[in-house]
């Protein structure tokens, strides 16, 4: 099987006054593009690391359109909860969020625990802690939103090098930083982070951001 690994997507009706694009269009467009990826990839899943949406006050009109685009998507999806996707961290918010009520429709489900072929992925959301790894000896991906060994931004959540280690997880595919880095390869783990599908602000790299994934074989346990 192949998986189709998404960042942050900041799904917003509003456009910020720093673009000068129509950001929901925009961001809209991206999300209904995935199709086309997983087609020409051969995928069975996508799998979404928090942050689908970005404010959760988000106007009905706009969420019937983000559930058409989610819904033009033919292959399964899957995502974890961001901390843009719930209200002052608070989990007893989360059932008013425009996340949940897609979790609702079933067209995305929340990812907790799903096996595809023999690995299994475990998904932590913002709200959880990342706990140690229940199938050491299976190949098993801990999806996270969260930083990795960052040390600049000390008020959020943090995988460090050797945290990593002793969660014994195979590989870590991690959302919520916004920028694309190169994976972190050792004989431990591996460490994916694609980056944001989108952000609101003005710098070009956001303006014209182009769509970064990750995919993983099942089969040859590589990321692409």
């Amino acid at each position: 099987m192949r998986l189709l690994f998404i960042g942050d997507v900041h799904l917003d009706s509003r456009t910020p006054s720093s673009r000068k694009d129509d950001y929901s269009k925009t961001i809209l467009n991206k999300v209904r593009s995935l199709n086309d990826i997983a087609i020409n990839h051969h995928v069975d899943a996508i799998i979404y690391l928090g942050d689908v949406f970005n404010k959760t006050n988000v106007y009905l009109p706009f969420f019937t359109e983000c559930l058409k685009a989610f819904k033009s998507i033919t292959v399964p999806q899957y995502s974890i909860v961001g901390n843009h996707d719930i209200s002052y961290e608070r989990a007893e918010e989360f059932y008013k969020s425009p996340l949940y009520l897609l979790f609702q429709t079933g067209v995305v489900k929340h990812l907790s625990k799903e096996q595809f072929d023999d690995v299994m992925v475990y998904g932590f959301d913002y709200i959880q802690e990342v706990t140690p790894n229940p199938t050491p000896n299976q190949y098993s991906i801990c999806v996270a939103h969260c930083f990795f060994n960052n040390k600049f931004y000390k008020d959020t959540k943090n995988i460090d090098m050797v945290d990593a280690i002793d969660l014994h997880y195979n590989a870590f595919v991690l959302g919520h930083d916004h920028m694309p880095y190169e994976p972190v390869v050792n004989q431990a783990y591996t460490v994916i982070r694609e980056g944001s599908l989108s952000r609101g602000t003005s710098h070009t790299c956001n303006l014209k951001r182009k769509i970064n994934v990750s995919l993983f074989d099942t089969q040859t346990k590589q990321f692409q």
